[in-house]
């Protein structure tokens, strides 16, 4: 009997399941709450606590504060870039993915009078970056690389930066992070030296944006330049 009271309930909680699942994709609220619940105790699914845990975080930032957001959003296309600023950096601290993002942005390009010390700002922007890209967006693991890279906001460290482009590769096949480490394994920075790797990051490169192209293109002709010369070197070395 027991049995069967439990398969009834996981059958039941299937078919709540797939209607909830339609709901959010309207983004209903009480939808994503509802598989929140779900996924945290495993009514009609595996039980998850991390998928729960996002879900649940969904309705959280629905909440009437997240008009904040959108108010960040205008002062900055305003021009009052430090009070967006301030806004994003207070959101950052509630865990809005968003206003990391959007504060790592401003703190690494814009002017602010905000924090007017360069370095603090990267080391501020170092800091945003990261809980971006802990909560999945890969555009912040590729700015992670290029800070590791060029030791902006921490310590150099070229191995580390190779991992965040390999991250941010691989999370969205990210163009940018696939040239560089192309890169990284021509000039064995952070990689090791190997001309033949190099290009077929290139070429990934370039598949997956047209706006490679070019850069591919000069890039895999000095590659073929330094194989043309790498195998005149080894005749020489032959004939002599």
């Amino acid at each position: 009997k027991q049995w069967y009271q439990r398969r009834v309930a996981i059958t039941a909680g299937g078919s709540a399941l797939k209607h909830f699942n339609m709901a959010s994709k309207q983004g209903h609220v009480l939808a994503f709450y509802n598989l929140g619940m779900m996924h945290a105790k495993g009514v009609g699914v595996m039980r998850n606590c991390q998928t729960a845990a996002e879900l649940l975080k969904n309705v959280a930032e629905r909440g009437a504060w997240s008009s904040e957001i959108m108010e960040a959003h205008s002062l900055f296309h305003k021009g009052y870039t430090d009070a967006a600023l301030v806004k994003y950096l207070l959101l950052a601290e509630l865990g809005y993915e968003v206003a990391q993002a959007n504060a790592a942005y401003i703190l690494d390009r814009e002017n602010t009078d905000f924090i007017d010390n360069l370095n603090y700002r990267y080391k501020r922007a170092f800091v945003n970056w990261r809980r971006s890209a802990a909560q999945g967006f890969g555009g912040a693991r590729l700015k992670l690389g290029d800070y590791y890279y060029y030791g902006q906001g921490t310590d150099q460290d070229a191995v580390e930066a190779a991992e965040q482009y390999e991250l941010a590769s691989s999370m969205e096949n990210n163009p940018q992070a696939l040239f560089n480490l192309g890169y990284m394994h021509e000039q064995g920075v952070g990689k090791q030296e190997d001309i033949y790797l190099a290009k077929r990051y290139y070429d990934r490169a370039s598949e997956a944006s047209p706006d490679a192209q070019i850069p591919v293109f000069l890039a895999n002709t000095k590659l073929q330049a330094k194989i043309y010369l790498q195998s005149l070197r080894t005749m020489y070395k032959e004939l002599t």
